[in-house]
C-alpha cells in the first residue's frame, strides 16, 4: 500500500512540469534548437529592432495612455517609402492586427498574436501577408521608444485596436500580456512546412480541410492595398467598358507609383466613398446597387455598381466604389443576407457585432479572461470560457483533505485511481492557447468525460459509489459541518478528488481551483 502511494505521489508531481508547447506534455524538455534543426536563420528575425524579450511590460494607465497617442499620432505620418493610403495608416495597420491574430487555429490552439510571430518565417512570407513588413517598419520607432514596456504582440494589435478607434469605430477594450517570441518556429505547423504537412496534410492547397483553419496555407482573408504615392491616384469611373484607368502602377503610363505594377493584391478601388469613417455603407451599397462584373488592372475578377431598374438616382451619383466576389457572395445565401439587411438598417447592431467579433478575434488565443492584463480589459467573454469568482470565504480545506485521506486509505487500488484521474484532468493544458487542464473541472462533463483516455475513472465500486463521488460527498459533508453554504463549498467540492492527491497523500490542498 505505501509502495502504491509513492508511485502514485511521483507520478501526480510531474503535473507540475508545465508543457511549453502545445499538443503533448512530454515536450516540455526539447529546447528552441531541437524543433529547429539546422538553425534556419530564416526563422529568425531579419532586423534586430523587431526583437524583444518583452520582459518588463507595463500597461500601467501613464504608459497606455503616451503609447496610443504616439500610435495615434503615427496614422497621419506618412512616409516616402511606403505614402499612406488616402493619407491614413489607420486601415494598413487594422490589415496588420487582423493578420497578426487572424491565424489562430482552433484545432491546436497554434497561431494568433501571441508571440509576435508575424515578424519571422514562415508567416512574415505567406503571399497574404505581402507588404506587411513595411507596417512594421512604420511601427519600429514606437517599439524602440517602449522597448519592453510593451511586447510587439501587445502593439501589433493594441495599433489594430486605435485604427479602429480613430476613425470612430467601436473597440470593446484590449486584452494586454502577450509576450514575443524568439523566433518563428512554434509557427511551423501553420505551414507551409513538413512540420504542417504532418500534422495537418493538404494534397492540394485551396481545398484544405480541417484541423487547417482556413481552406489554402497562408490565407489571413486580406483585403487588398495599393503603394500608390500621395495626391492624386486611380482615375474614378468614366465608363462601365473602361473602369479604372489610373495611372498608379500602370506599365503604359508615363507615371507610376513606387515602382512598376504597385499594388499588393491586385484589386483596385474602394469599398466605401469614405474609407476613412466608419458606418454601414457598405452594407446599404451592397443592397442599394446591382454589381457588374469587371476586371482589376491585375485582370482579377471585381465588381462595380449599377443603378436597379427603376432608381431615382442619376448616373452620375453612383458612388466611385468596388465589391470584391466575397462581398457579392453575401446576397446570395440567405443567412449571410438577412445580417446585411439588419446591419444596413440598425447601425447600434453592426457597432455591438463588430465590436465582439473583433475583441474575440484578438484575444482568442490569449486564454482565460484573468490573463488579460491592463487598464481597459473588456468583461469576461463567453469565448473566455469565464469561470465563478472565488468565494470571499474559502472553504475548511483541512476537512476536505482529510476527507480525501480517507477516500484513498479505503481502498489499495485508490491512489493509483486518483493519480490517473488528477493526470488525465491536468494534461489537457496546452500552452499554445492556455485552454485545457483541471481548472474548471470540465473532466466530469461531455466531450472530455467520453474520451477513451478517459473511460472507467467514473465508473461505480462495489458499494455503488465511484470513488469521485464518494471523495465530493465526503468534502461537502465537512463543508456544511463548518457553516459553508452550497455555492462556496462548491469549489472544493469540484476538486477534492482531483487536487488533493496532487501534493501525496497528505492532502496539502489548494482551495483556489474552480469548477463551471
Amino acid at each position: 500500500m505505501r509502495r502504491t502511494c509513492e508511485i502514485g505521489v511521483l507520478a501526480a508531481l510531474a503535473l507540475f512540469a508545465t508543457p511549453t508547447f502545445g499538443g503533448c506534455p512530454f515536450l516540455s524538455g526539447q529546447n528552441e534548437d531541437a524543433m529547429n534543426p539546422g538553425g534556419d536563420r530564416a526563422l529568425m528575425s531579419s532586423s534586430s529592432s523587431y526583437d524583444s524579450s518583452s520582459g518588463g511590460a507595463d500597461f500601467s494607465s501613464e504608459t497606455y495612455q503616451a503609447l496610443q497617442a504616439d500610435i495615434t499620432t503615427m496614422f497621419t505620418d506618412s512616409q516616402d517609402f511606403w505614402p499612406a493610403d488616402f493619407g491614413n495608416y489607420a486601415p494598413f495597420m487594422i490589415r496588420l492586427a487582423w493578420h497578426c491574430n487572424g491565424n489562430y487555429r482552433q484545432s491546436d490552439g497554434r497561431g494568433g498574436c501571441d508571440g509576435g510571430r508575424i515578424r519571422f518565417n514562415p508567416e512574415r512570407s505567406w503571399a497574404d501577408n505581402t507588404n506587411l513588413d513595411k507596417s512594421l517598419t512604420l511601427l519600429q520607432p514606437i517599439k524602440l521608444k517602449y522597448g519592453d514596456a510593451v511586447s510587439w504582440g501587445d502593439l501589433i494589435t493594441l495599433t489594430g485596436n486605435e485604427a479602429i478607434r480613430s476613425m470612430g469605430g467601436p473597440v470593446l477594450g484590449f486584452c494586454a500580456g502577450r509576450q514575443d517570441d524568439a523566433s518563428g518556429v512554434d509557427s511551423l505547423e501553420l505551414g507551409p512546412s513538413p512540420e504542417q504537412e504532418a500534422v495537418a496534410p493538404c494534397a492540394v492547397n485551396g481545398t484544405c480541410e480541417a484541423p487547417l483553419g482556413t481552406s489554402t496555407v497562408g490565407l489571413i482573408y486580406g483585403k487588398f492595398h495599393g503603394a500608390c504615392a500621395t495626391g492624386p491616384g486611380a482615375d474614378p469611373i468614366d465608363a462601365p467598358e473602361a473602369p479604372w484607368p489610373g495611372t498608379c502602377g500602370d506599365a503604359n503610363s508615363t507615371t507610376f507609383g513606387r515602382a512598376e505594377n504597385t499594388f499588393t493584391s491586385g484589386f483596385e478601388g474602394q469599398w466605401t466613398v469614405e474609407p476613412l469613417v466608419w458606418d454601414n455603407e457598405y452594407f446599404k451599397d451592397l443592397l442599394e446597387y446591382d454589381w457588374v462584373m469587371t476586371e482589376s488592372p491585375a485582370d482579377l475578377v471585381q465588381w462595380f455598381p449599377v443603378l436597379k431598374e427603376g432608381a431615382t438616382e442619376t448616373e452620375d451619383e453612383i458612388p466611385d466604389i468596388i465589391m470584391l466576389t466575397s462581398d457579392i457572395a453575401l446576397l446570395n445565401d440567405p443567412e449571410y443576407l438577412a445580417l446585411v439587411e439588419l446591419f444596413a438598417s440598425d447601425q447600434a447592431a453592426l457597432d455591438e457585432a463588430f465590436a465582439a467579433s473583433w475583441y474575440k478575434l484578438t484575444s482568442r488565443d490569449m486564454g482565460q479572461f484573468q490573463r488579460c492584463v491592463g487598464t481597459d480589459v473588456a468583461p469576461p467573454q463567453d469565448f473566455q470560457l469565464p469561470l465563478p469568482e472565488a468565494p470571499v470565504d474559502l472553504p475548511d480545506s483541512d476537512g476536505a483533505a482529510s476527507a480525501i485521506v480517507g477516500i484513498l486509505s479505503s481502498d489499495p487500488s485508490y491512489p493509483a485511481l486518483f493519480v490517473t484521474l488528477a493526470w488525465q484532468c491536468a494534461s489537457t493544458f496546452r500552452a499554445t492557447d492556455y485552454l485545457g487542464g483541471c481548472n474548471g473541472a470540465r473532466i466530469r462533463f461531455s466531450p472530455e468525460k467520453d474520451w477513451a483516455g478517459n473511460q472507467g475513472l467514473d465508473e461505480d465500486d462495489d458499494s455503488g459509489s465511484d470513488g469521485v463521488h464518494a471523495a465530493e460527498v465526503d468534502a461537502d459533508a465537512e463543508a456544511q459541518e463548518d457553516g459553508e453554504d452550497d455555492d462556496s463549498a462548491a469549489p472544493t467540492v469540484a476538486f477534492a478528488s482531483v487536487a488533493g492527491v496532487i501534493a501525496g497523500v497528505a492532502a496539502v490542498f489548494a482551495p483556489l481551483l474552480l469548477e463551471l
